[in-house]
């Protein structure tokens, strides 16, 4: 038997939307993650949300904040390696 995913069974691909609000791809999150140790993209989507400018609970399909997507993306990353100074 193959690899192959079963039928109806969706594979997550980097183009995915993770955060509705801000356009934020699921790609665009372990890239940033990646170079820079810490989401630098989670912390602009907080920073958008204490001011007001979230529209999860009409653009994100599950009709609930986004941000807790993105935490658990982030969480299930591997622990990007130590970048030299």
């Amino acid at each position: 038997m193959g690899s192959a995913a079963s039928p109806g069974v969706r594979v997550a691909s980097n183009a995915d939307l993770v955060c509705y609000c801000f356009g934020h791809t699921r790609g665009a999150l372990s890239a940033d993650y990646a170079a820079h140790g810490t989401s630098t993209i989670e912390a602009q989507i907080r920073q958008a949300i204490d001011r007001g400018h979230c529209e999860c609970g009409v653009l994100n399909p599950a009709g609930i904040c986004c941000l807790g997507d993105v935490r658990r993306l982030l969480q299930s990353l591997p622990v990007p390696a130590a970048q030299d100074s």
